[in-house]
């Protein structure tokens, strides 16, 4: 994309109402190239690829937006986690104190291949569920915990890990960063999990 076209967005997104910031109308240009490389890997012949094409779009009728509700849509995960949290602390988080509260970011091992990131969640959530379980059987002061979390998935390239990564997340990935890459442009994709 061009230049002229990220400014245009970009201008699109900070002149926004706040009405339309809360639906996240439009995204901005890193989100954009998230949701259109995940379109790329999943191809034209997906089921989920017209609904994420049409992801963002407004009835003209009662000028409601059209959302695709695919996982990996950066527009969907950021609704669907406000929501989320909202509810959360509502329901599960009623009567607790911010001090008595911590946020997570559990990251996993990044993959060139969308067909290992299910198997890998699945395998996460039942070890986070298993270490809080022996926790509990060992300290009682883990029968008060618990979370709720949500994931959501990061796009990068391979070459991204020496110059467009924080500090942090560097370290953290770089012995699991995918060492067989054919290209430097290449799309990694790095699921991880946010909770409170």
């Amino acid at each position: 994309m061009t230049t002229k076209f990220y400014d245009l967005r970009r201008a699109l997104v900070e002149g926004a109402s706040w009405v339309d910031k809360k639906k996240i109308r439009w995204l901005y240009p890193g989100m954009a190239e998230q949701r259109v490389r995940v379109m790329k890997a999943i191809g034209p012949r997906h089921d989920k690829y017209d609904r994420m094409e049409a992801c963002g779009t407004m009835d003209g009728n009662q000028n409601n937006m059209q959302l695709c509700k695919v996982p990996l849509c950066p527009r969907c995960f950021m609704l669907r986690r406000k929501t989320e949290t909202a509810k959360a602390i509502q329901k599960q988080f009623v009567g607790v104190t911010n001090d008595q509260m911590a946020f997570l970011t559990l990251l996993v091992s990044p993959t060139c291949d969308l067909g290992t990131v299910d198997p890998c969640i699945d395998a996460t959530e039942t070890s986070l569920r298993n270490i809080i379980r022996y926790k509990r059987r060992s300290d009682a002061r883990w029968n008060a915990v618990q979370y709720a979390g949500w994931w959501e998935m990061d796009r990068h390239n391979a070459s991204d890990i020496h110059d467009k990564l924080g500090r942090n997340k560097r370290i953290a990935l770089e012995s699991e960063w995918p060492v067989l890459v054919h290209r430097l442009d290449q799309t990694v994709w790095q699921p991880h999990l946010h909770a409170m």
